[in-house]
């Protein structure tokens, strides 16, 4: 990647007004600098709601000086759910490229933030003095967040001071999320808790919409009962019912106050360590400020300096509900084409038609030579050495991948895509991490067009579910042609037990050991499982050979009902049964052992033949370090030795 600066850009999500508008700044002093910026959604650390978010965190191993020359973090959201000293670590790991810092006051690292008191006590003082409220709830107390504590201590202190009665009984703990909000206030009125307050101030917009959501339901009248205030002005706080009051923070500005400082870092311009940026209040109905009949969009009111107020229009929010209606039939079309049986062929092409129908104007679809399982438990996570571009174009250098060719390999720790591919001139790149549930396949970089953020997110949720059922399939396809192959090759032999229908030694061992080389060539461990009937020379010596034969063939029946259609099932001979099961763990062999005594114990009770039908089990994993059916047989044959002397010395006890 040669040529203009290249800026990175940690975010929580792609999607919120918030940060559209911290992206924005950024963006805009990128495209005066001529540079290019890339977006890589991590997500918040230790987000307790989403299960598999922690996928994207790798994406935090592309931000290194083979990718981008410094990088901006919006370190306020990113920590939202973390204590102060994991946020600090967290930024500090990317001491080796110059770094900034949004919302959070990182030590040594220069940090831009909003003084949230200016537009906070412009609010209080509105609710205090001009509607003369008594009794005020903050809602939204969240511990770790620096930014919740200062806006947390700005309201208490300004409450006390006014000799207001301030209490934890004042305080609904929101979580910073309208879920989290809604939950705490249905918890706080069913508990039949004091719910007397003339106003609520939210720390979040998020928060202040659950609480308008939440008055709505529990009909109390905003604002002739309850004043309600956020925090943030996203867009939506001009359109909801009624318009929020909140505060402006000025979020464009932290994100181009940000961008200037990294590129005077890259300058080895002196900067100041501490940044910060006014707030103001934008009044609307939520608290009776705009009258009631006002309907335009994006008004709000200002305060002036004498205490005058003025309507004034912060954004014309025009109907684009057509627009947004096209965009999410061609999301819908994409979700109809993906309903298809995929394999990686079919998926490159299906990427580049839809990528395409997205306004999309350069894309990259990359993904691992070997997919990686990772644990969220065990987020020690490292890019492998082997990755491919399975399908990419880039319309500004009217480029286009052959799709029908080879794909281009390379090695994702060098560089996030190789070169040739994107014109890295100045533009704004996002990139997604491909995965499902545990198991990451690679990722996508992307350079947007027209359509709404929620539709690329959206997009690109889908594309991983396709990537991972496309893999699968192509996994599926070859095993299904080695299964076929393998199929042709042992019909030309006598593969079958007679008595029982089985694979006989001849073809078990072959068919077994073939299908353990298949899945040590996918990765994939399993068990042998050897099994020896339990008493099958005392039932032929007893009851006669004919018993024996039925014993045999109920045990095979067992047998085969117990484990799944794809295991390979033999009997080597007389009372020895061997299974090979591939993908099979140990837990999951315990209840089939379960399964198998249960099984025999109901056998005997109908059939009652006079003898117990009952089988010992020993089992070995294979894996590429044990390869060898023969070896393994040994192994398994050994343990099979030490249960049935524990049987034994069961029953004599």
């Amino acid at each position: 990647m040669e040529g203009a600066r290249r800026i990175g850009l940690l975010l929580n999500d792609t999607i919120s007004d918030y940060v559209k508008e911290i992206v924005d700044g950024v963006s805009s002093i990128c495209d005066e600098k001529s540079a290019s910026l890339f977006l890589f959604n991590v997500g918040e650390l230790n987000h307790p709601f989403r299960p598999f978010d922690y996928h994207q965190k790798a994406l935090a191993q592309f931000c290194n000086k083979n990718n981008i020359d410094g990088l901006v973090i919006c370190s306020g959201v990113l920590g939202n759910n973390c204590s102060k000293e994991e946020l600090e670590e967290y930024v500090h790991s990317f001491d080796t490229i110059p770094v900034v810092s949004i919302g959070a006051k990182i030590p040594n690292v220069p940090s831009v933030f909003c003084d949230a008191r200016p537009g906070l006590e412009e609010i209080l003082d509105d609710f205090v003095d001009h509607h003369k409220c008594k009794r005020i709830c903050l809602l939204g107390k969240i511990p770790g967040s620096e930014e919740a504590v200062e806006r947390t201590e700005i309201i208490t202190r300004y409450l006390k001071e006014k000799g207001f009665p301030f209490d934890e009984r004042c305080v609904i703990e929101g979580n910073f999320t309208y879920e989290g909000a809604m939950n705490a206030l249905d918890e706080r009125w069913e508990k039949k808790a004091a719910f007397d307050f003339d106003a609520i101030v939210a720390l979040n917009d998020d928060m202040a919409f659950a609480a308008l959501d939440f008055c709505e339901k529990r009909k109390i009248k905003v604002p002739e009962q309850v004043k309600i205030a956020g925090f943030d002005d996203v867009s939506r706080s001009e359109l909801c019912h009624p318009s929020l009051t909140t505060v402006n923070q000025s979020l464009f500005n932290q994100g181009a106050d940000a961008a200037k400082i990294l590129f005077d870092i890259f300058e080895r311009k002196n900067v100041s360590l501490v940044n910060s940026v006014h707030s103001s209040a934008r009044f609307r109905k939520s608290c009776s400020c705009m009258a009631a009949n006002e309907f335009s969009f994006g008004a709000y009111v200002k305060k002036g300096e004498d205490g005058s107020r003025a309507a004034l229009y912060s954004r014309l929010l025009g109907t684009e509900w057509l627009d947004k209606k096209r965009q999410f039939h061609v999301l819908n079309d994409f979700l109809i084409s993906g309903q298809s049986r995929l394999n990686l062929a079919k998926m490159r092409r299906l990427f580049m038609s839809f990528t395409e129908r997205f306004d999309i104007k350069a894309a990259a679809l990359c993904l691992y030579d070997t997919p990686i399982y990772v644990n969220e438990k065990k987020m020690d996570f490292c890019l492998p050495e082997k990755a491919s571009v399975y399908a990419s174009f880039d319309k500004r250098k009217d480029y286009v991948q052959n799709i029908n060719e080879e794909p281009i390999h390379y090695d994702p720790n060098k560089c996030i895509v190789p070169d040739g591919i994107f014109d890295w001139a100045k533009d704004k790149y996002l990139v997604w991490i491909v995965s499902n549930c545990e198991t990451q396949y690679g990722y996508i970089v992307y350079r947007q067009g027209s359509y709404e953020s929620l539709v690329y997110s959206m997009m690109c949720a889908t594309f991983s579910r396709l990537v991972s059922g496309a893999w699968e399939g192509t996994r599926a396809e070859k095993a299904a042609k080695s299964q076929q192959e393998r199929t042709a090759q042992l019909n030309l032999i006598s593969k079958t037990d007679e008595l029982t229908g089985l694979l006989n030694r001849r073809g078990f061992l072959e068919l077994g050991q073939q299908t353990i080389d298949i899945a040590v060539v996918l990765n994939q461990g399993g068990m042998v499982i050897f099994g020896d009937m339990d008493g099958l020379k005392y039932i032929n010596d007893t009851f006669g050979h004919d018993a024996g034969d039925r014993a045999i063939k109920a045990e095979a029946e067992i047998l085969k009902k117990n484990f799944r259609a794809s295991d390979i099932v033999g009997r080597l001979g007389g009372d020895e049964f061997v299974v090979i099961a591939a993908g099979l763990g140990e837990p999951r062999l315990s209840v089939i052992r379960e399964n198998i005594d249960a099984a025999c114990k109901a056998w005997n009770i109908v059939h009652n033949e006079g003898f117990e039908l009952s089988i010992s089990l020993g089992c070995k994993a294979f894996n590429k370090d044990l390869p060898s059916l023969e070896d393994i047989l040994k192994e398994a044959d050994s343990l099979l030795y030490e249960e049935k002397r524990a049987k034994k010395n069961a029953r004599r006890s």
